[in-house]
């Protein structure tokens, strides 16, 4: 039999042997249901250089923005079948600078005059700081109160119009804040909302009501995060969710074992759940060690309801990054994943997938291919 494996680096070789020092019992990863093949998922703009004819057969999910309707129906054209949610901040608006001028369209408020309508009527739909202060981050985005019913009731209205004169077919909440990270890192904590638990309520409140108004598929960028609970509890009033730093956190920042396992666990009992998930791992595009071990990473906890993409942020959302791994035929999973020490194993049909998890890098193994 010869086998031929990708090994962390790119390159084809001989499979190093796994570490024996420091090695741990730990829990195997729970195998949820029957696995299926991987897919891809592509947001939030059409790609750059007129490639958009270059995603179907590529990619599986898709989230687009409005003012991308010509674009998403090629797509259709093209034969893509899945529904494309639009893309919306959850709770954010624009002032574009001038009350003629039109907004960007990822947000509630796209009509020119809305902001500054809202603005003058509707001051208390604003989020402000401990200093009275309305709370502002970059290209003039403001942020709201998502606790706030009339705030609610505006956000979902514009939503369903959206899909009743635009086409689209569900729902992409971007930044759907699980802690006040965010805020704390930026000096603006909510005075309405000072600790974690309250902010937490108000998101809760407005997912509820945004789950009942039947304009999904609903799905959501969960960010901030630092407890799985609340990632789960969210994930109870979606049916799917991002999670944008998976396996290898952000750019130049890596997991540690502890934590890997543990976001590996947290998103089988998510897929257990029946919800979809999109896991976007972050880094350069030739890190190609980095890649494959986000990749292997998800090979380990797909179970046939979630997609992968490794990118460079909002840098490169806009560029199809193809890696000769993803062309591999791995077949069915018998199994699920399971550790010998600190290493983290998957069988497959056709191969097999090795994630050192210390080293940050895998191996993903082909059997019975020709040299």
């Amino acid at each position: 039999m010869v086998t031929l494996q990708a090994c962390s680096n790119g390159v084809v070789g001989d499979s190093p042997s796994p570490k024996e020092a420091d090695i741990i019992p730990t829990k195997s990863i729970q195998k949820t249901s029957e696995p299926f093949s991987s897919g891809f998922a592509w947001f939030y703009k059409p790609p750059a250089n007129n490639e958009l004819s270059s995603l179907p057969g590529k990619f599986d999910f898709y989230i687009l923005t409005h003012r991308d309707e010509e674009e998403r129906d090629t797509l259709r054209a093209l034969g893509v079948e899945t529904p494309i949610p639009n893309y919306l901040l959850f709770a954010a608006i624009q002032d574009p600078g001038d009350c003629e001028k039109r907004p960007w369209g990822n947000q509630v408020a796209y009509l020119a005059g809305d902001f500054c309508r809202i603005s003058a009527e509707h001051p208390n739909w604003f989020l402000l700081d401990v200093f009275g202060n309305r709370i502002k981050s970059n290209s003039n985005f403001y942020s709201m109160d998502m606790g706030n019913p009339e705030f609610q009731a505006f956000w979902v209205e514009r939503a369903r119009d959206l899909q009743v004169h635009y086409g689209w077919n569900g729902v992409f909440l971007d930044n759907v804040e699980a802690s006040l990270s965010e805020h704390i890192l930026e000096g603006a904590v909510p005075a309405k909302y000072p600790t974690d638990k309250s902010l937490q309520a108000a998101v809760v409140s407005f997912l509820s009501f945004i789950q009942k108004q039947g304009i999904g598929p609903l799905y959501a960028n969960i960010i901030a995060l630092k407890d799985r609970e609340i990632w789960l509890n969210y994930l109870s009033y979606l049916d799917g969710a991002m999670l944008e730093n998976y396996a290898v956190d952000w750019k130049g920042k890596e997991l540690s074992y502890s934590d890997w396992v543990t976001e590996q666990n947290m998103l089988l009992v998510s897929q257990d759940m029946g919800k979809e998930l999109i896991l976007v791992a972050q880094g350069e595009r030739e890190d190609f060690q980095r890649q494959q071990f986000a990749y292997a990473s998800y090979l380990l906890v797909n179970e046939g309801h979630s997609y992968f993409r490794y990118a460079l942020n909002h840098d490169e959302y806009d560029t199809i990054w193809w890696y000769d791994n993803y062309d591999f035929t791995l077949g069915v999973a018998p199994g699920p994943a399971y550790n010998e020490g600190r290493v983290w194993i998957r069988d497959f049909e056709n191969g097999q997938v090795r994630v050192y998890p210390d080293e940050v890098r895998a191996d993903i193994i082909l059997f019975d291919a020709v040299p």
